[in-house]
Protein backbone atom coordinates (compact mmCIF):
# COMPACT_ATOMS: atom_id res chain seq x y z
CA UNK A 1 0.00 0.00 0.00
CA UNK A 2 1.69 3.27 -0.91
CA UNK A 3 1.84 5.76 1.58
CA UNK A 4 0.46 9.61 0.36
CA UNK A 5 3.51 12.38 1.52
CA UNK A 6 1.88 15.24 4.01
CA UNK A 7 2.86 18.50 4.05
CA UNK A 8 2.21 19.56 7.02
CA UNK A 9 5.79 19.26 8.20
CA UNK A 10 7.21 21.31 5.58
CA UNK A 11 8.01 24.79 6.94
CA UNK A 12 5.86 28.08 6.27
CA UNK A 13 7.82 30.66 3.99
CA UNK A 14 7.52 33.64 6.02
CA UNK A 15 5.33 36.71 4.18
CA UNK A 16 7.75 39.47 2.78
CA UNK A 17 8.43 42.87 4.69
CA UNK A 18 6.11 45.72 3.29
CA UNK A 19 8.97 47.76 2.03
CA UNK A 20 10.50 45.04 0.12
CA UNK A 21 7.01 44.75 -2.28
CA UNK A 22 6.83 46.27 -5.14
CA UNK A 23 4.09 48.96 -3.75
CA UNK A 24 6.13 49.65 -0.28
CA UNK A 25 9.24 50.76 -2.78
CA UNK A 26 7.00 52.66 -4.59
CA UNK A 27 5.87 54.24 -1.87
CA UNK A 28 9.06 54.84 -0.50
CA UNK A 29 10.08 56.40 -3.34
CA UNK A 30 7.33 58.83 -3.79
CA UNK A 31 7.70 60.09 -0.56
CA UNK A 32 11.53 60.59 -0.91
CA UNK A 33 10.19 62.97 -3.42
CA UNK A 34 7.74 64.69 -2.73
CA UNK A 35 10.01 65.20 0.57
CA UNK A 36 12.76 66.60 -1.23
CA UNK A 37 10.46 68.73 -3.47
CA UNK A 38 9.31 70.12 -0.36
CA UNK A 39 13.17 71.02 0.49
CA UNK A 40 14.40 72.87 -2.50
CA UNK A 41 10.57 74.87 -1.90
CA UNK A 42 11.27 75.97 1.19
CA UNK A 43 14.71 76.95 0.53
CA UNK A 44 14.06 79.18 -2.86
CA UNK A 45 11.22 80.52 -0.92
CA UNK A 46 13.68 81.76 1.62
CA UNK A 47 15.96 83.25 -0.93
CA UNK A 48 13.37 85.55 -2.04
CA UNK A 49 11.76 86.42 0.52
CA UNK A 50 15.31 87.56 1.90
CA UNK A 51 15.77 89.77 -1.66
CA UNK A 52 12.35 90.80 -1.58
CA UNK A 53 12.67 92.22 1.92
CA UNK A 54 16.49 93.54 0.94
CA UNK A 55 15.12 95.86 -1.60
CA UNK A 56 12.18 96.67 0.33
CA UNK A 57 14.85 97.99 2.90
CA UNK A 58 16.86 99.93 0.30
CA UNK A 59 13.46 101.42 -0.89
CA UNK A 60 12.34 102.54 2.47
CA UNK A 61 15.71 103.83 3.19
CA UNK A 62 16.43 106.15 -0.13
CA UNK A 63 13.22 108.59 0.65
CA UNK A 64 14.73 109.05 4.35
CA UNK A 65 18.03 109.91 3.16
CA UNK A 66 16.59 112.41 0.11
CA UNK A 67 14.62 113.83 3.45
CA UNK A 68 17.50 114.18 5.24
CA UNK A 69 19.66 115.70 2.20
CA UNK A 70 16.39 117.87 1.96
CA UNK A 71 16.11 118.92 5.56
CA UNK A 72 19.94 120.12 5.97
CA UNK A 73 19.93 123.58 6.57
CA UNK A 74 21.87 125.59 4.53
CA UNK A 75 23.88 128.41 5.62
CA UNK A 76 23.02 131.63 5.09
CA UNK A 77 24.96 133.79 2.65
CA UNK A 78 24.39 136.91 4.63
CA UNK A 79 25.82 136.07 8.08
CA UNK A 80 28.40 133.77 7.12
CA UNK A 81 29.79 135.70 4.39
CA UNK A 82 32.86 137.32 6.15
CA UNK A 83 33.33 141.07 6.31
CA UNK A 84 36.03 142.10 3.88
CA UNK A 85 38.70 144.07 5.58
CA UNK A 86 38.90 147.50 4.41
CA UNK A 87 41.80 148.69 2.88
CA UNK A 88 44.18 150.78 4.73
CA UNK A 89 46.62 151.34 1.55
CA UNK A 90 46.45 154.91 0.33
CA UNK A 91 46.54 154.74 -3.48
CA UNK A 92 49.83 155.81 -4.89
CA UNK A 93 49.08 158.83 -7.02
CA UNK A 94 49.12 158.38 -10.91
CA UNK A 95 52.22 160.00 -12.50
CA UNK A 96 52.27 162.66 -14.79
CA UNK A 97 55.16 161.34 -16.80
CA UNK A 98 54.84 159.45 -19.80
CA UNK A 99 56.52 156.37 -19.62
CA UNK A 100 59.57 155.52 -21.90
CA UNK A 101 58.86 152.96 -24.54
CA UNK A 102 61.85 149.85 -24.65
CA UNK A 103 62.21 151.54 -28.67
CA UNK A 104 62.95 154.88 -27.34
CA UNK A 105 65.73 154.44 -24.51
CA UNK A 106 68.05 156.93 -25.64
CA UNK A 107 71.92 155.11 -25.89
CA UNK A 108 74.29 157.17 -23.41
CA UNK A 109 76.70 158.07 -26.34
CA UNK A 110 74.43 159.64 -28.83
CA UNK A 111 74.65 163.53 -29.34
CA UNK A 112 73.07 165.94 -31.47
CA UNK A 113 73.65 166.29 -35.28
CA UNK A 114 77.16 168.73 -36.07
CA UNK A 115 76.14 169.07 -39.37
CA UNK A 116 78.06 165.22 -40.14
CA UNK A 117 74.83 164.19 -41.15
CA UNK A 118 73.77 166.57 -43.95
CA UNK A 119 76.30 163.67 -45.87
CA UNK A 120 73.64 161.40 -46.13
CA UNK A 121 71.47 164.04 -48.58
CA UNK A 122 74.10 163.92 -51.30
CA UNK A 123 73.82 159.80 -51.65
CA UNK A 124 69.98 159.76 -51.45
CA UNK A 125 68.37 158.03 -54.68
CA UNK A 126 65.64 160.02 -54.66
CA UNK A 127 66.83 164.48 -54.99
CA UNK A 128 63.56 165.54 -53.27
CA UNK A 129 64.25 163.53 -50.11
CA UNK A 130 65.68 165.01 -46.96
CA UNK A 131 66.50 164.31 -43.85
CA UNK A 132 65.19 164.89 -39.84
CA UNK A 133 66.25 163.94 -36.26
CA UNK A 134 70.11 163.26 -37.55
CA UNK A 135 71.27 161.84 -34.46
CA UNK A 136 75.28 160.47 -33.82
CA UNK A 137 77.45 158.17 -32.53
CA UNK A 138 80.94 159.07 -32.09
CA UNK A 139 83.73 156.21 -31.73
CA UNK A 140 87.25 156.85 -32.82
CA UNK A 141 87.75 156.86 -36.73
CA UNK A 142 83.66 156.24 -37.42
CA UNK A 143 80.97 158.20 -36.81
CA UNK A 144 76.76 156.47 -36.73
CA UNK A 145 74.26 158.45 -38.63
CA UNK A 146 70.87 157.85 -37.47
CA UNK A 147 67.92 159.53 -39.31
CA UNK A 148 64.34 159.50 -40.74
CA UNK A 149 63.31 160.33 -44.73
CA UNK A 150 60.92 162.52 -45.89
CA UNK A 151 59.63 162.35 -49.37
CA UNK A 152 59.43 165.17 -51.61
CA UNK A 153 55.84 165.39 -50.72
CA UNK A 154 56.49 165.77 -46.93
CA UNK A 155 55.32 161.87 -46.15
CA UNK A 156 57.98 160.12 -44.00
CA UNK A 157 59.57 157.51 -45.95
CA UNK A 158 61.33 155.72 -42.91
CA UNK A 159 61.34 156.45 -39.17
CA UNK A 160 65.10 155.53 -38.67
CA UNK A 161 67.97 154.57 -40.78
CA UNK A 162 71.54 154.35 -40.22
CA UNK A 163 74.84 155.00 -41.74
CA UNK A 164 78.69 154.86 -40.92
CA UNK A 165 80.94 156.97 -41.31
CA UNK A 166 84.57 155.87 -41.89
CA UNK A 167 87.60 157.23 -43.21
CA UNK A 168 85.88 159.97 -45.22
CA UNK A 169 83.15 157.26 -47.03
CA UNK A 170 79.30 156.74 -46.07
CA UNK A 171 78.82 153.22 -45.68
CA UNK A 172 74.53 152.30 -45.49
CA UNK A 173 74.04 149.60 -42.37
CA UNK A 174 70.08 149.40 -42.15
CA UNK A 175 67.81 147.80 -44.63
CA UNK A 176 66.55 151.31 -45.15
CA UNK A 177 70.06 153.27 -45.76
CA UNK A 178 70.51 150.49 -48.20
CA UNK A 179 67.42 150.59 -50.04
CA UNK A 180 66.88 154.91 -50.40
CA UNK A 181 71.00 155.83 -50.83
CA UNK A 182 73.83 154.52 -52.92
CA UNK A 183 75.72 153.96 -50.42
CA UNK A 184 77.42 150.07 -50.32
CA UNK A 185 77.38 147.90 -47.35
CA UNK A 186 78.96 148.37 -44.15
CA UNK A 187 81.13 145.26 -43.96
CA UNK A 188 81.31 143.27 -40.54
CA UNK A 189 78.26 145.43 -39.04
CA UNK A 190 74.88 144.97 -38.41
CA UNK A 191 72.03 146.44 -37.26
CA UNK A 192 72.45 144.03 -33.95
CA UNK A 193 75.76 145.52 -32.45
CA UNK A 194 75.57 147.95 -29.72
CA UNK A 195 76.11 151.40 -31.66
CA UNK A 196 74.30 150.99 -34.67
CA UNK A 197 71.33 149.36 -32.76
CA UNK A 198 71.79 152.62 -30.38
CA UNK A 199 71.96 155.37 -32.39
CA UNK A 200 68.73 154.10 -34.26
CA UNK A 201 66.86 154.27 -31.02
CA UNK A 202 67.73 157.77 -30.43
CA UNK A 203 66.01 158.58 -34.06
CA UNK A 204 63.14 156.91 -32.75
CA UNK A 205 63.37 158.45 -29.45
CA UNK A 206 63.68 161.83 -31.18
CA UNK A 207 60.81 161.07 -33.62
CA UNK A 208 58.68 160.63 -30.21
CA UNK A 209 59.72 163.02 -28.05
CA UNK A 210 61.47 161.77 -25.80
Amino acid sequence: MSTIPSHDNEPQKSPKPWYKRWWGIALIVLVAFFLFGGILNALGFEGDTTDTAAGEQTTTNAPEESTSATEQPSSDPATSASPEPESTTSEAPASSERPTPAAAVRHERCVDDDGTAEMVTGILNDPGMTIKNPQLIKDGNDTWIGAGLVDGTGRDESRSDVWLLRDGTLYAVSGGARNNSSAAQAAGVSMADDLPAGVDRCVVAESMGF
